[in-house]
C-alpha cells in the first residue's frame, strides 16, 4: 500500500465534508522526537468522543490503511473544523 492512497482518502473525505470555500491547512511538525502530519479542515466538525463520524466509512478506511502502515492518528474535531494527525509511535 502507498502513503499516497492516505492521503487520497483522507482529501477526498474532505473534500466530501467541508465547507465549499474554506480552506485546509497541510503542515508537518515535531513532536516528542518524530515527525507529524497534520491536516485541518473548516467542514462542520463531528463528535469523535460520541463515534458519530457520519454516515459513510471514510475514516474507518483511513484507518485501516494507517495500521497496515505501523501508523497511527488523532482526531480533534469541533464546529470549527476537523485536524487529522498522522505519525508513528
Amino acid at each position: 500500500m502507498k502513503k499516497g492512497a492516505i492521503l487520497y482518502n483522507l482529501f477526498q473525505n474532505i473534500l466530501r465534508h467541508a465547507y465549499s470555500g474554506k480552506y485546509v491547512s497541510v503542515k508537518t511538525k515535531m513532536s516528542g522526537g518524530r515527525p507529524v502530519l497534520q491536516i485541518k479542515d473548516r467542514g462542520p466538525g463531528f463528535d469523535a468522543v460520541s463515534g458519530k463520524k457520519g454516515a459513510g466509512i471514510g475514516l474507518s478506511i483511513i484507518e485501516m490503511m494507517l495500521k497496515q502502515m505501523d501508523l497511527h492518528s488523532k482526531i480533534n474535531s469541533d464546529s470549527d473544523g476537523t485536524m487529522f494527525m498522522i505519525y508513528k509511535i
